[in-house]
């Protein structure tokens, strides 16, 4: 068995959401070390113009995922150019970090439309093209907290929830047109969302307490599990979901 033939994703078309900084941009370099066609989607300008500067390979579409016509106009533009996907990466994510009665109700409602209401968008217009092919990979980034509680996260927990069970219900959809969908929900990891946190002393102490292996997740660290989801070394493994996040969820 050839396990680089497995695990190689070289020449597939990839699109990935969010994939202009921390784990997204790891995805991202990965596929383009390993010969994929990627096409990275995001709201960050700055940071598609970074991106297609180091990579002038990649193509870039800047894209409002709170917005529905945005979304709809990225997916006829590539699909246009494109005709189809082999692998849709939805990474990108957003929260709010505050308690119950004090988050608004339109910053509750930003976190579902980014977290849960945009991959459902951009899945249901590449499933068309992936079921006329028998073939297509999905992969939504959820997060160790879609299946634990912890206060002043309730938007952010129960959006990546949804994801997760979301994931589930349409991998069962989807598999009669050999078409798999997975999520990969690691644990903590420094990125923009949290970087405050653990710059501090209270972020300190929460990994010494509260993570088994007592640090955050290395962005390269996901990366084999990513790939092994979007690979065919992952051939039969749908409606999964892999937590990687240093035992945290044990607790």
């Amino acid at each position: 068995m050839n396990f680089a033939n497995l695990f190689s994703i070289k020449n597939r078309k990839v699109i990935i959401t969010g994939g202009t900084r921390g784990i997204g941009k790891a995805i991202v370099q990965d596929l383009i070390a390993d010969g994929a066609e990627v096409t990275v989607v995001a709201s960050n300008e700055e940071g598609l113009h970074n991106l297609k500067d180091e990579y002038p390979g990649v193509d870039t579409y800047r894209c409002n995922l709170q917005n529905e016509n945005d979304i709809d106009g990225f997916c006829k533009n590539y699909l246009n150019k494109n005709e189809y996907c082999d692998i849709l990466i939805n990474n990108a994510g957003i929260d709010y970090k505050t308690q119950v009665d004090n988050i608004s109700n339109e910053d509750f409602y930003k976190v579902y439309q980014v977290n849960l209401f945009a991959p459902f968008l951009l899945i249901k217009q590449f499933l068309p093209s992936m079921k006329k092919r028998r073939a297509g990979t999905i992969l939504n980034i959820a997060s160790t907290l879609g299946t634990r509680a912890a206060p002043g996260v309730a938007a952010y927990s129960s959006s990546k929830a949804a994801l997760i069970h979301f994931t589930r219900c349409l991998s069962i959809e989807v598999a009669p047109f050999n078409i798999r969908a997975n999520c990969i929900s690691p644990g903590f990891c420094k990125t923009g969302l949290n970087y405050e946190f653990f710059e501090n002393e209270s972020g300190s102490n929460f990994i010494k307490s509260k993570i088994p292996m007592q640090r955050l997740l290395q962005e390269d660290e996901i990366i084999p599990i990513i790939r092994l989801a979007i690979s065919d070394a992952g051939s039969y493994m749908t409606g999964a979901n892999v937590i990687v996040d240093g035992g945290v969820g044990n607790w």
